[in-house]
């Protein structure tokens, strides 16, 4: 019976021996595992050979964590391997693999996705691979989208997914439009298919017809109990400006004191594609609302779109507004279309409200209605230079930009008379400002910098932080303006003392959020926001950022979204979609995170595999909808740590 038990023994080996190159091994995944610590570092490094070493190996962990790094790494280097991983009998390793490649979007990959889509049963990897399709360029994704069939529930979401993608890739045709007006009221498909499909619809380019599907929408509007499909069918509402019934939909919703605040600031914004007259009793309700999102967003469509037959009333609504923010538009949009009376009434408060007001994000709010003053310009210049916040710096630098270029547009001579107002700011103690001033002047359009003299040209040739503006005058040519940053070098095994959900509490003078952090999936955003966090620079900031019903976004020390630490971190794409609550880091670009982030508002399918997700609200959201401008991040916490303290 020993022998026996022996030769089992010696057989199994061989077995295991002689399939060693093609079998993944599997085993405890640690964070402190030597090789995962090795992978990370050469992911921060981005060591692509390395990377590609640890994704050929029969490691299972190392395999898994390696094609979630380089689904944030568009090379055609790791071809290869991806193809022979997308053969692979591991559910997981062929689920990643397929969204690694839509992440990669290589022709080579296209052609292997399209070829599988024939093969695969797995209803799961159906739904990954229509959404994987989708995402590559190109005329043949919408092309083999538009004539699937799809049979399952699953295969209907990676339908609606895929066709989705394909709009962000400019990929648009008239028969995905019908599809997704069909889903979209079909509530026999998941709430999944159905939100994708609304987000279609929303995210139509601007001028798109949907006119003759008008009463589809509308019904479909009417019969869904979601949130979420409702909001992006009133974004898609802005697309049928003919349909009558529509706009008395949006004007009831927009004029409603009782309805969602949500709906109420989507109707506004879908009102603009309507005639003025017809929509405008509705926009002046909603600017008396209580609510500062929705009245903002009512002063937004008025200092767009509003005209001089009704600046008086713009001028009593601002008046009514007890919110200061939401005042300021209406006031804003008074002064842009009102005569001078209106001015008149204006100034004298919003230059009393200036002096007294303490808090810098309430004197920023009224800065855009100092520049109406005759001395608007002037004033501008002054706070961009001398203002005692980064807050009151910015906002007044990029309101005399913005008069800039739009006295450009009108007359291309008019730069002559904003010298001087820029030049004092080439050498603001704010490098932020000298910085982006001498962006304007290296503008050659713009002409500026022919009005440079040879004292200002001294004084640049020994100011360090211009050495940029330096080159561009000896030259004519603008330098390569890419900032040097440090790159990270976080120590995952550090993550081996953390649950694999961390627990997390972030603490504002508007109410705490709680939110569950996903280190398996964004290890290194992770680490580094606890680490921000336990430097301090996390907390006592305040949210920079507020868009309404889509995000809030703070981590800038500054206060005012130009400030970060001295490094970048690594993008960290997966995924996890962009539901309702979702915290993810703001970037301007691919591996430009550093410390600022965002949660979303709503439903945000655009956002998909652009942006790193790592971690999810799961109590407080309605503390997230209350965040405004200027609220402040009192501490974070985090579960059994002493890192928020």
């Amino acid at each position: 019976m020993s022998r026996q038990i022996l030769l089992f023994f010696i057989i199994l080996l061989c077995v295991s021996c002689s399939s060693e190159s093609t079998d993944l091994k599997s085993g405890q995944f640690s964070w402190s595992d030597p090789e995962i610590v090795d992978l990370y570092y050469a992911s921060q490094s981005r060591d692509i050979d390395k990377i590609k070493k640890y994704l050929s190996g029969n490691n299972l962990n190392t395999v898994l964590h390696s094609l979630n790094i380089i689904s944030s790494i568009p090379s055609e280097e790791f071809n290869d391997v991806l193809i022979k991983l997308l053969e692979s009998d591991n559910f997981q390793v062929k689920k990643d693999a397929i969204y690694a490649c839509g992440q990669i979007r290589s022709p080579e990959l296209l052609e292997e996705l399209i070829k599988l889509s024939g093969e695969i049963k797995d209803e799961q990897l159906k739904r990954e691979l229509l959404t994987a399709i989708g995402k590559f360029a190109g005329k043949e994704p919408i092309s083999f989208l538009s004539d699937y069939k799809p049979t399952s529930e699953l295969e209907f979401e990676g339908h609606a997914k895929g066709l989705f993608h394909c709009l962000l890739n400019n990929n648009l045709t008239s028969g995905a439009v019908r599809i997704m007006v069909a889903y979209v009221g079909n509530k026999a498909l998941s709430i999944n298919t159905r939100r994708y499909a609304a987000g279609f619809l929303g995210r139509l380019p601007a001028g798109f017809d949907l006119n003759s599907f008008a009463g589809e929408l509308r019904e479909a509007f009417s019969v869904s109990d979601d949130i979420e499909v409702k909001q992006h069918l009133l974004i898609a509402f802005g697309h049928c400006n003919r349909d009558v019934k529509v706009l008395n939909i949006l004007k009831e919703i927009s004029s409603s004191v009782d309805e969602d605040f949500r709906f109420r600031v989507l109707a506004v914004q879908s009102l603009k594609y309507f005639p003025y007259i017809e929509g405008r009793d509705a926009i002046f309700k909603a600017a008396k609302s209580e609510n500062i999102k929705v009245a903002s967003e009512a002063g937004n469509y008025l200092l767009n779109l509003g005209n001089s037959n009704d600046a008086v009333k713009y001028l009593s609504l601002g008046a009514e507004q007890n919110n200061l923010y939401s005042s300021a538009k209406l006031l804003e949009a008074a002064c842009k279309f009102g005569d001078k009376a209106i001015l008149d009434k204006v100034m004298p408060f919003t230059k009393k409200s200036f002096l007294n007001n303490s808090d810098p994000y309430s004197k920023a709010v009224l800065i855009p209605l100092l520049a109406f003053d005759e001395k608007g310009n002037e004033f501008l210049s002054d706070l961009a230079k001398n203002g005692e916040h980064a807050v009151i710096r910015t906002t007044a630098f990029n309101k005399l930009k913005d008069r800039l270029l739009a006295d450009y547009k009108e007359d291309k001579s008019s730069t002559g008379t904003y010298y001087k107002l820029f030049a004092q700011l080439l050498f603001s103690n704010d490098t932020v400002i000298s910085k982006q001033t001498s962006g304007l002047f290296m503008s050659n359009d713009l002409g500026l910098s022919e009005s440079i003299d040879e004292s200002v040209k001294a004084r640049i040739d020994t100011t360090n932080y211009l050495k940029s503006f330096k080159f561009f005058l000896s030259t004519g040519k603008k330098p390569d303006n890419a900032e040097l940053y440090t790159t990270s070098a976080f120590d995952v095994s550090e993550l081996a003392a953390y649950p694999d959900t961390i627990s997390a509490r972030i603490v504002t003078d508007q109410g705490v959020i709680d939110l569950d952090l996903y280190p398996l999936e964004a290890p290194i955003t992770v680490l580094n926001f606890i680490s921000l966090t336990r430097s301090g620079y996390l907390v006592n900031n305040h949210f920079h950022r507020v868009e309404n019903n889509f995000v809030i976004q703070d981590g800038c020390a500054r206060g005012d979204g130009y400030g970060h630490p001295s490094y970048k971190i690594i993008s960290e794409f997966n995924s996890l979609g962009f539901d309702k609550g979702v915290l993810a880091m703001a970037s301007s670009g691919r591996d430009t995170e550093s410390s600022q982030w965002f949660i979303t508002h709503r439903f945000s399918p655009h956002l998909d595999g652009n942006y790193t997700v790592f971690g999810q609200v799961k109590n407080g959201m309605e503390n997230v909808f209350n965040i405004q401008v200027g609220s402040q991040v009192i501490d974070i916490e985090f579960e059994n740590t002493n890192t928020g303290q």
